[in-house]
């Protein structure tokens, strides 16, 4: 199975850098840069040949993913990609030699673009990273000249929290009577031998529903045929970087359910789910309850 490419679009200064490198990391990928060649070689003022340069790096950089791809390894390709033209350009490098491809969009407001070009600024002045350097007046006008992608350009549209914080997933299980929910035992800290739901890490280039799917199978053999999985609630923790996406689904049949190496529990829903001895998630998984069963009440849930 050959690798993808992950190719990472957005204005100056929008994250782009630091969510490739959490791509690279997560996935994981070899993360190319133009800059990270550019920069070493002809410096922050490579004068009026920058274009023709700048073309000669893209050229051996796409050569490089190339070589890395028939590795079977995964590529990120960290570059601004400003133009709808040069975004089909290269939608079509890869097209042409069959190579699945995302693309992701960094959506950041304007003040967290002028928050990140200050610190960026800061930060090459202080030798502390090398980038580089724009002042407001010019990184204004490459954002003006930025064309935004349309949503059928992209795949995955990325904002400043989705970028910064590590999503998780959660998922609540009712058995088939719709009286007992699935629950597994954690074996480690946080929550150590308390109940918690299934879930986990929304890995890279994954869609939030597609991730609930493969970690319910994982920890549970539930598949899709045994549940129609719907999306009830998003939780943010920003003090512990936190995106927890909040599935919900019953079973439409009694199946055996087995998976890694948590034990598994049909807990009874008339439990106090505020149970801190029992119960991981400091409450939460009650609060999760309780929403839950009010759109069941209403008809919004099975």
């Amino acid at each position: 199975m050959r690798g993808k490419v992950i190719l990472v679009c957005g204005k100056i200064a929008s994250g782009k850098t630091t969510y490739a490198r959490k791509l690279a990391t997560s996935l994981p990928a070899i993360l190319l840069s133009t800059d990270e060649i550019m920069l070493p070689l002809f410096g922050q003022n490579p004068g009026a040949n920058y274009h023709v340069l700048l073309a000669k790096v893209e050229s051996y950089v796409l050569k490089k993913a190339l070589k890395i791809i028939q590795l079977d390894m995964n590529v990120v390709l960290d570059w601004g990609f400003g133009t709808r033209e040069r975004r089909q350009k290269v939608s079509a490098f890869f097209e042409e030699r069959d190579i699945k491809y995302e693309w992701h969009y960094m959506d950041t407001s304007s003040e967290t673009l002028r928050r990140n070009l200050n610190k960026r600024n800061g930060e090459i002045e202080s030798g502390n990273t090398a980038s580089y350097h724009f002042d407001f007046e010019i990184a204004s006008k490459f954002w003006d000249m930025f064309e935004v992608p349309t949503k059928d350009e992209i795949d995955v549209w990325v904002t400043r929290k989705d970028a910064y914080m590590t999503p998780l997933n959660l998922i609540w299980i009712l058995n088939a009577a719709g009286d007992k929910v699935l629950m597994c035992k954690r074996h480690k800290q946080p929550y150590l031998g308390l109940y918690n739901c299934p879930g986990g890490k929304i890995e890279a280039g994954e869609s939030d529903l597609e991730s609930a799917y493969r970690e319910l199978q994982e920890e549970t053999s539930i598949t899709d045929a045994d549940v129609t999985l719907v999306h009830v609630m998003s939780s943010t923790y920003p003090l512990s970087d936190i995106r927890l996406e909040i599935f919900y689904g019953k079973l439409s049949r009694d199946v055996q359910v087995h998976g890694d190496e948590k034990e598994l529990a049909w807990i009874d829903i008339t439990e106090d789910f505020c149970d801190m001895t029992r119960f991981a998630g400091d409450r939460n998984l009650g609060h999760i309850w309780e929403c839950i069963k009010w759109h069941r009440e209403n008809g919004e849930l099975e």
